[in-house]
């Protein structure tokens, strides 16, 4: 999809308000190498599928408290974009084209809700920071989950901006896109929620034959 050039200058305006002095993404990843395979895909999906589940270690909640803090505030940029929860079967968009031509044409996101699907399978209630309530109120009068906040600012900032699809190179470029926005305290958490699960789904190893 092509660039979004005011979805761009709203990242740069976030960026200037919260003294963010990374420079923009320009090193888009066409297609994976072998190397990048190797040593980025399998390495992150191992570990993602080995590492605990640690919630209550203090650098999981010093890097996760800076990731939704600063997520809410990149929430709270959207202004006049309507974000709407998606109420019908499956997913709320055919593709990322069409995701990214409602916001370019209509100034609208309609966004899968949390509550109907978190990770693999349909059980969300173990302990995770993204299950916390945040303070807003969806157009239904529910009370929205940080990682809802977060699925509307990823799609906005991460794939919008520069038109990053939804399948595993778009993905990488949007983790990419959208981690120039985070301090770095913060990236730690993003990069587990999009480049470790982007990985995991992409090249654990439940897809390798075995030879690797």
């Amino acid at each position: 999809s092509p660039p979004n050039a005011e979805i761009e200058a709203l990242a740069d305006e976030y960026k200037r308000i919260a003294g963010i002095t990374k420079s923009s993404f320009n090193n888009v990843v066409e297609t994976f190498t072998p190397d990048m395979i190797e040593n980025v895909l399998k390495v992150s999906a191992d570990v993602q599928e080995n590492i605990a589940h640690t919630p209550n270690d203090p650098q999981v909640k010093a890097s996760y408290k800076a990731f939704i803090d600063e997520t809410v505030q990149q929430y709270k940029m959207l202004g006049d974009i309507q974000v709407i929860p998606f109420e019908g079967q499956g997913e709320p968009y055919e593709n990322s084209a069409a995701m990214m031509a409602d916001v370019r044409d209509n100034n609208r996101l309609f966004f899968f809700m949390t509550e109907n699907g978190f990770g693999e399978g349909d059980d969300i209630t173990f302990e995770h920071p993204l299950l916390e309530q945040s303070e807003f109120i969806n157009s239904l009068g529910q009370r929205m989950v940080f990682n809802d906040l977060f699925r509307i600012t990823h799609d906005i900032f991460g794939h919008v901006p520069q038109g990053f699809s939804f399948g595993p190179v778009g993905e990488y470029n949007a983790f990419q896109e959208h981690s120039r926005m985070y301090s770095d305290d913060a990236i730690p958490a993003l990069a587990a929620e999009t480049l470790a699960q982007n990985a995991w789904v992409n090249a654990g190893q439940h897809l390798r034959r075995d030879d690797g």
